[in-house]
């Protein structure tokens, strides 16, 4: 078995929050769900209430009830606006520590997916890694599924294949042509 090639993990975090944004405070992503952090899905006021959240103005520890009336208020608001917009919305911030803490932690669940997912995973290139790490954190891995052809050509080491099949919908060219390039370099 070929040993696996060396991950420079920071620039994985790097390529994330640069797609994906840090923000603090809990907002709505494109979709309409209740985020905060780099992508983090908060999917109800308990997930929400296990995060260590904090007064925006005196740093105090948000109670369980604070984070609540944080995530009510957000949830409520009209999808499509940048995540600026629910700032207004919210009186707590997750302090930047744990919102590396959580990254690190879905970044890596997302290369454990990938590594069940794909046979070989583990001694792609790293750009091919990085290129499907960012596939997963943004489509998750039971949407790789939508990409039979692209698998397949990953499974077989066609890099230039797995190139030409990688484009996602909903993203921006930008990301996409990125994600691309990542394939090409290999």
């Amino acid at each position: 078995m070929p040993v696996p090639p060396n991950m420079d993990w920071d620039q994985v975090y790097a390529d994330t929050k640069n797609w994906e944004n840090d923000v603090p405070f809990m907002y709505l992503d494109t979709n309409g769900h209740v985020t905060v952090a780099v992508g983090k899905l908060i999917p109800n006021t308990q997930a929400a209430q296990r995060l260590g959240f904090v007064n925006r103005l005196s740093g105090a520890k948000a109670t369980a009830t604070e984070i609540g009336q944080d995530y009510a208020s957000v949830v409520t608001q009209e999808s499509g606006h940048t995540a600026l917009y629910y700032k207004k919305f919210t009186a707590l911030d997750l302090p930047s520590a744990q919102r590396m803490a959580l990254l690190h932690q879905d970044v890596a669940e997302a290369d454990a997916q990938l590594a069940r997912r794909f046979r070989n995973y583990m001694s792609y290139p790293v750009n091919a890694r990085r290129a499907l790490i960012d596939m997963c954190f943004n489509i998750g891995s039971g949407n790789f599924a939508h990409f039979p052809k692209m698998n397949a050509a990953c499974e077989a080491g066609d890099w230039h294949g797995a190139a030409s099949e990688c484009r996602r919908s909903g993203i921006s060219p930008e990301r996409n042509e990125w994600t691309r390039a990542l394939f090409l370099s290999c």
